[in-house]
């Protein structure tokens, strides 16, 4: 027994183009942090701005709050905001279904700048 669709589904052919966009941008991603070829330059002094040491920045900052839901490889599910307050970025992960009696979200915390705030996001999605 299997199904015959009549026609396609337009909810189902936009889910399964945004699930290839989120699959290619996680390989392109993989490829940028594979590691780079040993250089003959020195290593940076002190004196040398600090900006070249901070993480390069993903993508630009958007300008409003931006929510996620992902799932890692373990299938647990999490739905992610994070949103610009007082001049630093809040992110707040939950993970789905909410449990009964569980109040606190998995992850509460402020960054700097929007890079490393999607940093930390995809940090805690690999380690859960």
């Amino acid at each position: 027994m299997g199904l015959h669709f009549v026609q396609p589904e337009p909810v189902l052919i936009r889910a399964y183009q945004e699930w290839q966009a989120e699959v290619k941008l996680a390989a392109a991603e993989d490829q940028l942090q594979a590691p780079a070829p040993q250089s003959t330059t020195p290593p940076p002094t002190d004196r040398q701005s600090t900006e070249q040491q901070k993480p390069a920045a993903v993508s630009q900052e958007p300008k409003g709050a931006v929510r996620r839901r992902l799932e890692t490889k373990q299938g647990n599910s999490y739905d992610i905001l994070m949103e610009k307050r007082a001049g630093a970025w809040q992110v707040t992960i939950v993970q789905l279904p909410r449990q009964v009696g569980v109040g606190e979200p998995e992850l509460e915390d402020s960054f700097p700048t929007f890079a490393l705030a999607d940093l930390a996001v995809r940090d805690f999605i690999r380690s859960h």
